[in-house]
């Protein structure tokens, strides 16, 4: 289905941001898959950016809101395109909920963030929504017996990731011979635990490890690279990693590596660890967010406490030392991401979200008529 296409219900997306970040891309992902369960996308972007693409190469129609008047176009969007649903997909703009509501169309509001313990914050979310699509069961748990809220997993296209027997191992300039390859992809800040990777490195000083880091440095984060940095030197381990700078190819870079490292210290719902799980990689990962759920531990690889480098140390060297736990921890991965993640079962439950919103919506306008018309 395109814009023009007369057939399907039409479900309007606001992204936040118009980056490759985690949401945008799950957004693009489910966009794709939509028509196959009746439903037309629009996606709307506050700024041009590198999603466009994305959207392109996938046939995904979007529009890019005119600042400063991102909220009047919005509303004049909803008005011209009468959509069945919109889908606001982050908490970082609350505004298209409320205009949404303005117009009576029905909204639901998916949160990819972190919530803590807010109780009230949630209350708010579920009280201004006509349905919340929650990611993790920490999100979740603080929706108990909300109505309008239900937790989907966001999902990834398993199929990119090959079986790990047909994906020839790459040794490139990264990999000397016998090493055994430690990948960590992610942004390099505080809360992404790399220093911990870096901690246990020095463990493990001397053993055949490559370790492999796949993330840029996001502003304000400098000091914290820089002391990673002096960590590495001051230990004699800056031959030993591999800075490759922020990357679009991974798929190809899970291919070239042995063991996902995912030290965070915080974190809600981790993509990289299901992309790893469908490259065929066991993973080593903090129990945080929804980590704990993704990765069975001692079976599809080991969930650790956060800071607890002396553990992260014992649980790398016994994958590296063993390739054939390595290979038995990826296969069962695989299975598990295929089985609870893959985005066509993501993508079928959302459609059946938006049914049963757009439904109850229909029926309580049709009771609200019911009842105006009683009026004398």
């Amino acid at each position: 289905m395109t814009e023009e296409d007369p057939t399907g219900k039409k479900v309007l997306f606001f992204s936040h941001a118009s980056d490759l970040s985690g949401a945008p891309i799950a957004l693009v992902r489910l966009a794709g898959l939509l028509p196959g369960h009746g439903y037309r996308p629009l996606v709307l972007l506050p700024c041009p950016g590198p999603l466009e693409a994305v959207l392109k190469k996938r046939k995904t129609a979007y529009r890019i809101l005119r600042k400063p008047f991102s909220v009047l176009d919005f509303l004049s969007i909803l008005k011209k395109k009468r959509p069945d649903i919109v889908h606001v997909n982050s908490l970082v703009k609350s505004w298209p909920v409320l205009a949404a509501r303005l117009l009576r169309v029905p909204v639901v509001w998916h949160v990819h963030e972190y919530l803590g313990q807010k109780k009230l914050y949630a209350g708010i979310i579920h009280a201004v929504s006509d349905g919340v699509i929650l990611i993790s069961n920490e999100q979740y748990s603080l929706f108990t017996g909300k109505p309008k809220a239900v937790r989907i997993p966001n999902g990834i296209e398993t199929d990119c990731y090959g079986r790990r027997e047909s994906v020839p191992k790459k040794k490139g300039p990264f990999r000397e011979k016998d090493e055994t390859v430690v990948l960590y992809i992610g942004r390099i800040e505080q809360n992404k635990g790399l220093i911990v990777l870096a901690r246990a490195a020095a463990l493990l000083r001397g053993r055949s490890i490559r370790y492999l880091v796949a993330g840029g440095v996001p502003g304000g984060a400098s000091r914290y690279m820089a002391e990673v940095s002096f960590y590495l030197t001051r230990h004699g381990l800056e031959d030993s990693f591999s800075f490759l700078g922020y990357r679009q190819d991974i798929p190809d870079i899970l291919s070239g590596a042995d063991i996902l490292c995912h030290p965070s210290y915080s974190d809600t719902f981790p993509l990289v660890v299901l992309e790893a799980m469908a490259a065929g990689l066991p993973v080593v990962g903090t129990s945080v967010g929804e980590v704990p759920f993704m990765v069975e531990n001692a079976r599809t690889g080991f969930v650790l406490e956060p800071g607890d480098h002396e553990a992260l140390a014992r649980r790398l060297w016994q994958l590296a030392s063993d390739p054939d736990l390595r290979r038995r921890m990826g296969a069962e991965a695989q299975v598990r991401v295929k089985e609870l993640f893959d985005i066509r079962v993501h993508a079928a439950r959302m459609a059946a979200f938006y049914d049963t919103v757009i439904q109850k919506k229909e029926c309580a306008r049709r009771r609200g008529g019911f009842r105006r018309g009683l009026r004398p």
